[in-house]
């Protein structure tokens, strides 16, 4: 007989499917061999234009995102939420498996880094009920070239999710009660070395921010440009 059409929905849920099949890496990523491209953003620090990331607007209802240097897992598919900054954005991550340095900059930021091999993932900010599903004040905002989706579940032993101390510009990703003095032990058996107090991070001020930039002066910045342009003309 016949096979009845899928319904929307049924068609919409193959889509979600396939889509998490086409960007997931194999089961038991253990990290990859960076392109100068991702060499830019995770060891140059470098950072994606806004929108441009094949995460941004990703949201997949199984797996997890691991560091695409190493692999080591970061964070669940659930931490992650449509923030409309421009980059992925995730309200959680897997205790031990981010640590955190505030920027000496002068711009109040606070980064955040593969708490293994140290590559750079982007920054946190603290947003207080600033989006109506995350499960956290805090926002990660990560670039895409920087994580790697894998479809499965993260492998035996990865710790349970959390929120970052954020009372230090450099505190480690697990509860305050149970940090110790020593170097922390991390997912993977890396050991991070411990750092010194910094000053606390302050929150970004004005319209909405990610990598520290103000997207609505941005945006008007750019309208200026268009507009100083077709005065110009071509060329």
């Amino acid at each position: 007989p016949a096979r009845n059409p899928m319904t929307y929905k049924e068609q919409r849920e193959q889509a979600q499917r396939q889509l998490e099949d086409k960007l997931s890496a194999p089961s038991g990523f253990a990290g990859k061999q960076l392109t100068s491209e991702e060499a830019q953003i995770i060891e140059g620090k470098g950072t994606e234009a806004p929108g441009a990331g094949e995460y941004d607007s990703f949201a997949p209802q199984r797996g997890y995102f691991a560091c695409r240097k190493c692999g080591l897992p970061i964070y669940s598919f659930e931490a992650k939420f449509k923030s409309g900054c421009g980059w992925p954005a995730f309200d959680k991550c897997y205790a031990g498996a981010v640590a955190t340095k505030a920027e000496d900059d002068g711009t109040g930021r606070v980064e955040i880094t593969c708490a293994r091999c140290g590559g750079h993932f982007g920054h946190i900010f603290e947003e207080a009920n600033a989006h109506d599903k995350r499960r956290s004040d805090q926002r990660h905002c990560a670039n895409s070239l920087a994580l790697q989706y894998i479809k499965d579940d993260p492998p035996p032993g990865t710790a349970a999710e959390t929120t970052l101390d954020l009372s230090r510009g450099a505190a480690q990703s697990m509860p305050v009660e149970e940090r110790p003095a020593a170097a922390p032990q991390v997912a993977g058996g890396a050991t991070v070395a411990p750092r010194a107090p910094a000053a606390p991070a302050q929150p970004p001020q004005g319209g909405a921010q990610c990598f520290g930039l103000d997207l609505s002066r941005l945006e008007r910045l750019v309208s200026n440009l268009e507009r100083c342009a077709d005065r110009m003309g071509p060329g």
